[in-house]
């Protein structure tokens, strides 16, 4: 595998560089310039780069516009989605607000410095790439030069990318969300009734913020929380909307072996949601979004990923079909990526996407917000509570690391008793399964 190293700085380009030789052979350059000339030499010579790993912030042509310049030239190739580079952003903590950037240009993910051969080797492997091997080179059969797509996670992310770019993403709802609703509005339910109700629902409060902030219903100010968008929008506009989400032949919820995994990330969020309306109502937390709506949506990734991820199934894009072990594995490398593109289309607040981002990865940022430490934190007791999916590697409820959290640090009695309130909460909305 051919890599390509861009990075201005000596000592990171040289670190870098010396990691990358055991996963492959390493061109190095100081420059964006130099980059983009050594990404098209590459593609001249029928030699291209499989891995580019850009450093975010060099001088005169950075790793954004060094990405940009790569995708567009790619475009233009007409090259399929698995021919295309993958690209990594290296960053610098301090970066966090340019990783969006990166997002919409189109990389792959990112590494923060400083970096080592664990870490990356981590992030690597999520992409099928592993460390060469120490032996010599074995001879490879006919059988073994056969592309392996449907065993590597990227080709997942990177298909299911493709398609989030190309066309609308319609979300599995709670299975009994619409004979509720309809419940309610018969008996004159009052309006803090029924916006109570659709909360609980990822995939229909997802929908209504980003209708109420589209073209035709947006107003001079931006909506960043559901009560707003349920009185933008209005109840008979919401009724429409959910008959025609719950009217929809969505694949995901069709097909059997993705209705446990996709019930069990309802459960997760809903959770989590609770857990971190708790924490703000102990924590006296004022957010410019709603706590219960940032938890309910911080996992969004997942969800998207898994219907579309289905429906190309459907339609014999996987042959033979993705295992349940492959889909999990993909859900858990790429989802905190895939979660912001989607935020990212959809013009969701900053707030959203930079939680989407990093809830799963805090040391990537320089300091923690009090947005992105209540869903961490409220994760951890949703998943402490037994509220979580399957893993293709699966690990005991991790202990949440206070220091991090700054004015969010609460005793181990007070986690315990959000946690007991969380678990009761799930015990009242089982009707909706």
């Amino acid at each position: 595998m051919r890599i390509l190293i861009a990075d201005d700085e000596a000592v990171s380009r040289e670190k870098l560089r010396l990691i990358m030789m055991h996963f492959g052979e390493v061109e190095a350059v100081e420059s964006g310039a130099e980059a983009v000339a050594a990404f098209e030499v590459a593609h001249m010579e029928q030699n291209p780069f499989r891995l580019i790993m850009l450093d975010i912030n060099m001088p005169e042509k950075n790793g954004i516009m060094v990405l940009l310049e790569i995708r567009a030239s790619e475009t233009e190739r007409n090259l399929s989605i698995k021919e295309k580079a993958i690209v990594l952003m290296v960053t610098c903590k301090t970066d966090k607000g340019h990783i969006v950037s990166c997002v919409q240009a189109g990389c792959d993910s990112f590494i923060a410095k400083p970096f080592d051969m664990p870490i990356i080797s981590e992030k690597l492997a999520k992409f099928g790439i592993s460390k060469k091997s120490a032996g010599p080179p074995a001879v490879n059969s006919p059988e073994d030069q056969k592309p392996a797509v449907e065993e590597n996670p990227v080709d997942l992310f990177r298909d299911a990318s493709l398609y989030l770019n190309r066309g609308d993403i319609h979300l599995p709802t709670l299975p009994r969300i619409r004979s509720k609703f309809i419940e309610l509005s018969k008996t004159g339910a009052a309006f803090r009734e029924i916006s109570d109700l659709l909360k609980k629902d990822l995939a229909l409060s997802a929908e209504l913020i980003r209708l109420s902030n589209s073209a035709y219903y947006r107003g001079y100010v931006e909506n960043k929380t559901l009560d707003q968008a349920i009185s933008r929008v209005g109840l008979a506009a919401i009724e429409q909307i959910i008959d025609d989400i719950c009217s929809r032949k969505l694949h995901s919820m069709a097909r059997k072996k993705y209705r446990r995994i996709i019930e069990q990330l309802l459960k997760h969020s809903l959770a989590c949601a609770f857990s971190c309306e708790a924490i703000a109502r102990e924590k006296k937390l004022d957010l410019s979004v709603d706590p219960f709506t940032l938890g309910l949506l911080h996992d969004i990734g997942k969800l998207a990923f898994l219907q579309i991820i289905s429906e190309m199934e459907s339609k014999g894009k996987f042959d033979p079909e993705i295992s349940t072990e492959q889909i999990l594995a993909a859900l858990e490398g790429h989802h905190e990526l895939f979660g912001s593109k989607l935020l990212e289309k959809w013009k969701y607040a900053e707030i959203y996407v930079q939680t989407v981002l990093y809830h799963d990865s805090l040391g990537q940022v320089e300091s923690v917000n009090d947005a992105l430490g209540l869903v961490y934190l409220g994760n951890i007791v949703a998943k402490g509570k037994g509220f979580d999916i399957e893993s293709a590697n699966p690990k005991p409820p991790a202990e949440p690391d206070m220091e991090m959290l700054n004015g969010l640090k609460l005793e181990p009695a007070a986690l315990e008793s959000i946690g007991n309130a969380t678990f009761k909460f799930m015990e009242k909305v089982q009707e909706l399964f």
